[in-house]
């Protein structure tokens, strides 16, 4: 599903005349903010951390 949400983005960011892959990644991140809250940060933290940080 994740993947067709992104597609469908990236064909309203071309008809909008836009840069599909910001336009990917800002709305992508906001609609996870809104679906997920305050845990998305602190996934995307973990996930780009080295282990021996957590």
């Amino acid at each position: 599903m994740r993947r067709y949400k992104r597609a469908i983005l990236r064909a309203r960011a071309e008809k909008l005349g836009v840069k599909p892959s910001r336009y990917v990644r800002e709305t992508w991140d906001k609609l996870q903010r809104k679906a997920v809250g305050t845990q998305r940060g602190r996934n995307v933290l973990h996930g780009s951390s080295p282990k021996s940080k957590w």
